[in-house]
């Protein structure tokens, strides 16, 4: 069938919550998915707004782990979004058919969603229906995210109303299922479950025989734990879904960047079964180091993969500025780099273009992430000693004056306070007036206190 100028096969590929997909072919002869607004929210405003949202958000997002947005058109009271065709299976797919990913798979698949994750949230985004029917693995075995149709965008809250509830029941957070405010904090959460899903092939809360006892079920329901469903789960792993999947949004991680670094430190998702060391480059935060402007906080990983004639370098640049490698510039893009044995020569990599990227570095982080330790750098300069002048003596002075004022404070105070005269028919008054005997009480107990604080500082 025809849809404008794309000529699409007669049934849908998929389906989502407000439309179905269709795959078909441009004027150009590239393959691209379509997706069609179902015709009962054709009429309802508010949906009508969320999928022009959808389009909205992808045209702002570019990222090698995020579907692209082509355009987007109405025609005969039909909306249509037309985006990259991204070809695989989702990750539900791929758990229904092969059953439950390997660890180290897993990991690296997470680390692509993650990454697009933390771009999306950088830009004021929130997706809020992370699920494993919404991550794409490509055939080069790269995860892709799709379905921005409930994105909720943090700086406008034209599309948000109080109460409601919105997302996949079970993959929703606690918070997001009582219909509380949410952020990336959310997506973390829900990214948890769908690692537990990879791990194990089963769903964390499981969907219930209606959406308010789903609900309830994520609110109330004890987690499981991955290991008891899968024993080869790593104790890494486990500490990392434990943290994700924290009901509390406080003691969750709190961005995609500490998600990422805390899966990437666990032993088996550092080398994995297939001994691939991963190792992160950046200004902050990063197995590399590089402190300079225009490098991002997390600016690229790098895998080492060894083959007989040497070692493949997976370069994934995942920068605001890109990279340049031997002259070629990448951007949000992957190139493999590679390096034989015995080569005299190393390609020049330049994060952002300027800062240069030193091999010994690489190596150095590869050799500790691989166990073999590498080499260590040299330890940091101790600090320069300072001869400074003497104080004694005035340090004599403060603490003598310290003493003597609360001493004195103490025994002048309590002289006012108590201190009387004999009247002429042999009673006993007190010589002060009420008001100063009250302030000279006051300044007794002070200069306590005062002599109190000293001798507690002496302690400590």
């Amino acid at each position: 069938m025809k849809i404008s100028i794309y000529d699409v096969k007669d049934e849908p590929v998929g389906y989502g919550g407000m439309g179905r997909v269709y795959q078909g072919i441009d004027p150009r002869g590239n393959t691209v998915a379509i997706k069609e607004m179902r015709a009962e929210f054709v009429t309802d405003a508010h949906m009508r707004a969320r999928f022009h949202k959808e389009a909205v958000t992808l045209a702002q997002l570019e990222h090698p782990s995020i579907v692209k947005m082509h355009s987007s058109f109405e025609e005969r009271g039909c909306l249509y979004l037309v985006m990259e065709y991204v070809e695989g299976e989702t990750v539900e797919q791929c758990v229904k058919r092969k059953g439950i990913i390997d660890e180290s798979e897993a990991v690296r698949l997470l680390s692509d969603v993650l990454s697009a994750l933390d771009y999306a949230h950088a830009n004021g985004l929130v997706h809020r229906d992370i699920k494993p029917g919404n991550i794409m693995i490509r055939p080069d075995r790269s995860a892709c995210l799709l379905d921005f149709g409930i994105v909720k965008d943090l700086n406008d809250g034209s599309l948000t109303t109080a109460r409601l509830v919105i997302g996949t029941d079970g993959y929703m957070s606690p918070e997001q299922a009582e219909g509380y405010h949410v952020d990336r904090r959310s997506d973390i959460y829900s990214l948890g479950c769908v690692l537990f899903y990879m791990l194990t092939g089963r769903h964390a809360i499981p969907r219930q025989k209606s959406d308010y006892d789903t609900r309830q079920a994520v609110i109330q329901n004890a987690l499981p734990k991955a290991k008891d469903f899968n024993p080869c789960v790593s104790d890494a792993l486990q500490a990392v879904l434990d943290r994700a999947m924290n009901r509390n949004m406080l003691m969750r991680f709190q961005s995609c960047r500490e998600f990422g670094m805390e899966l990437r430190s666990g032993a088996t998702a550092v080398t994995g079964r297939s001994g691939n060391a991963v190792i992160s480059i950046g200004r902050e935060e990063c197995d590399i180091v590089i402190i300079h402007s225009s490098v991002s906080r997390h600016h690229a990983d790098m895998e080492a993969v060894r083959c007989p004639d040497g070692i493949i370098y997976r370069f994934m640049d995942r920068s605001t500025n890109g990279t340049t490698i031997d002259g070629e510039k990448i951007h949000l893009a992957m190139k493999e780099i590679p390096v034989l044995q015995n080569a005299q020569r190393r390609p020049s990599i330049l994060l952002a273009g300027t800062a240069g990227l030193e091999w010994t570095e690489i190596e150095a982080a590869f050799g500790k992430k691989s166990g073999g330790g590498g080499e260590a750098p040299p330890p940091p300069p101790p600090p320069p000693s300072v001869s400074g002048k003497d104080a004694t003596g005035w340090l004599v002075a403060i603490y003598t004056f310290a003493v003597l004022g609360g001493v004195v404070g103490i025994i002048l105070g309590t002289h006012v306070y108590r201190s009387k005269i004999t009247l002429p028919d042999g009673r006993k008054v007190y010589r002060y007036r009420e008001s100063h005997r009250t302030a000279a009480q006051a300044g007794a107990l002070l200069s306590c206190l005062s002599f109190i604080t000293w001798q507690l500082i002496r302690i400590l």
